[in-house]
């Protein structure tokens, strides 16, 4: 095996510039990401003031189920929010402990009529 009694040498020495090499900063965009879109927005506007009005008329819990406490706190959507948010034929004056028990039991919310299927009822609109 080869070994070198002498380290190599370089015929020129390298030289490191005094002034350091002038970089940029990167600029990271800022975005800010809405809670609530344009179009909820209206919807929401349009929204609160009908539920609290649905909950003064119908202050009395409308689902009944065990643990019950009687008044109305919540407004439940049978078809979920989506499109059918401010349609008051799909709403559901309950309390706090029927709305998790609603949300929690989905078979037996829908074998009492308290949800339905979202996709039930729908159609597409056709294009041609």
């Amino acid at each position: 095996m080869l070994s070198r009694k002498k380290p190599l040498l370089r015929k020129n020495t390298l030289k490191r510039s005094q002034t350091p090499i002038k970089r940029t900063p990167i600029k990271k965009k800022f975005y800010v990401i809405k809670k609530v879109s344009d179009k909820l927005a209206v919807d929401l506007a349009l929204y609160y003031p009908m539920a609290l009005a649905f909950k003064e008329k119908h202050y009395e819990c409308q689902a009944g189920l065990y643990g019950c406490t009687r008044r109305t706190s919540d407004v439940h959507h049978i078809r979920g929010r989506g499109i059918w948010l401010i349609v008051v034929k799909f709403w559901l004056a309950v309390c706090r402990n029927c709305h998790d028990t609603i949300g929690d039991n989905h078979e037996i919310a829908k074998e009492r009529g308290f949800s339905e299927n979202r996709l039930q009822n729908f159609k597409l609109k056709d294009n041609s």
